[in-house]
């Protein structure tokens, strides 16, 4: 998000980033077309452009990057939160190892009630980057959601094995083992969660 820059054209939201512009509600990628006679070098310099502009439009007329799709998302939550699934599935479609998308996906379904469908994307995840601890933490956290306590901790403490040093997730599988009944593990994880939380 540092790489990028949002700004007002008019009416319209722009998100602008090195590479290129696009419409934040629409996601449609924009060209610059405004190009000063006076100061360019006059109408060569615009056939330049236009030739540029034709150019960049055959290019982007090709996918965008799942690091793009995934920055178009982040700011479509904002503004539609449903277009902004569309295109966090998108970027799994073309890089279905891409742990943040499935993480992003995931939250906006859980958010919108829908946290059955949000276990299933985490689980996808997981399939693909076994290794991120988020994706299973994630994943508890909406299997709590769906009073599904037992499979909730056990994914918790998957998350643990990846990354010990998972604070919130000592804190939500203590919480877990005490309303399951078995103190010695809530009291293991709160101990670990004060040890961790300044």
């Amino acid at each position: 998000m540092s790489g990028l820059r949002i700004t007002a054209v008019g009416k319209d939201i722009v998100v602008r980033n090195r590479d290129s512009q696009w419409a934040a509600d629409t996601g449609q990628l924009l060209m610059d077309f405004d190009v000063g006679l006076e100061s360019t070098g006059g109408a060569a310099t615009v056939v330049r452009h236009l030739s540029s502009a034709r150019q960049a439009a055959s290019i982007t007329a090709l996918t965008p990057s799942p690091e793009v799709l995934f920055a178009r998302a982040e700011c479509m939550e904002v503004f539609d939160a449903a277009e902004a699934r569309r295109i966090y599935e998108q970027a799994i479609a073309i890089a279905p190892d891409f742990a943040n998308a499935y993480l992003n996906l995931g939250a906006i379904l859980c958010e919108s009630g829908d946290c059955d469908e949000a276990v299933r994307v985490f689980s996808k995840g997981i399939e693909h980057r076994p290794e991120e601890p988020l994706l299973y933490f994630n994943r508890a956290v909406a299997l709590e959601e769906l009073n599904r306590f037992e499979e909730a901790l056990a994914s918790y403490d998957l998350a643990l094995q990846l990354d010990p040093n998972l604070a919130d997730a000592h804190f939500n599988a203590g919480r877990l083992h005490d309303e399951l009944g078995d103190s010695q593990g809530a009291i293991r994880h709160y101990s670990a969660y004060r040890r961790l939380s300044p």
